[in-house]
């Protein structure tokens, strides 16, 4: 898992675990989001050169529709307290 290191916290990508976990695959979520290919690779990957807020949306909402679950940001990334 892919982390960017702040004093404090730690941002971290769970997409990856939640894409294995119910079976989607990179193609049916770029297909269902209608994202690009990149773009669902490095967030799969926990390796985005930014975050687009509106595209985690499109990416939560596609995961829902083809998990059938109520999926929440948390399932893509979270964000943690880091060590002191």
């Amino acid at each position: 898992m892919e982390t960017i290191p702040y004093p404090d916290q730690m941002f971290r990508w769970t997409l990856r675990q939640t894409m294995d976990r119910y079976g989607v695959t990179r193609y049916a979520l770029q297909k269902e989001a209608d994202i690009a290919m990149n773009t669902v690779r490095a967030m799969y990957d926990g390796k985005p050169t930014r975050i687009d807020f509106p595209v985690v949306e499109r990416v939560i909402h596609a995961l829902r529709r083809l998990t059938k679950q109520p999926l929440t940001a948390a399932d893509v990334f979270t964000w943690e307290e880091g060590e002191k």
